[in-house]
């Protein structure tokens, strides 16, 4: 089922999506190889920013033509972006595929202590919007004092790790 808004109807697109150096994201999608179709990689090309595994999951009770799930797991392994395709369709046709998965991904570096990235905040102060870690924040318990336009709204960006600070990025 077509999920996006997009006039592309075999398409499903994700929101973007950030994790941290050594996290990992598992992308599980419904495949029926009895029909020849089986979910591909198609990008990324390489391993700089992602590896990644595959393993498909029959469905209970395994019977002929019954389908199953296809788990793809994707691990950051260095900061960067790559963007994940996922192309599903019968490997010796020369079509378009039958159904396309796409998904943003940004990898931050982990928190050298944990190995896990450090938690970022985005909140709204005094109608301005703050993006700081957890734990450090400047306005932290304060009450408000502020009133805002009406057409105030917050900044739209994500509020990721960035080096040993938060950042809001596109």
């Amino acid at each position: 089922t077509d999920t996006d808004t997009d006039t592309d109807t075999d398409t499903d697109t994700d929101t973007d999506t950030v994790m941290a150096v050594g996290e990992d994201l598992v992308v599980s999608l419904d495949e029926s190889p009895s029909t020849g179709y089986a979910w591909s990689v198609i990008s990324p090309t390489d391993e700089t920013v992602l590896t990644w595994s595959t393993e498909y999951v029959p469905d209970e009770p395994v019977m002929p033509g019954s389908g199953g799930t296809r788990n793809h797991t994707f691990t950051g392994a260095a900061p960067g972006s790559a963007a994940i395709e996922l192309h599903y369709a019968r490997s010796w046709e020369d079509v378009p595929p039958i159904d396309v998965f796409l998904l943003g991904v940004t990898v931050v570096a982990a928190d050298d202590d944990t190995g896990a990235s450090f938690e970022c905040v985005k909140y709204d102060f005094c109608c301005e919007t703050f993006c700081e870690p957890a734990g450090a924040l400047t306005h932290d318990g304060e009450p408000d004092p502020c009133d805002c336009d009406e057409g105030y709204s917050s900044d739209p960006r994500a509020c990721v790790p960035v080096g040993d600070t938060c950042a809001l990025v596109d």
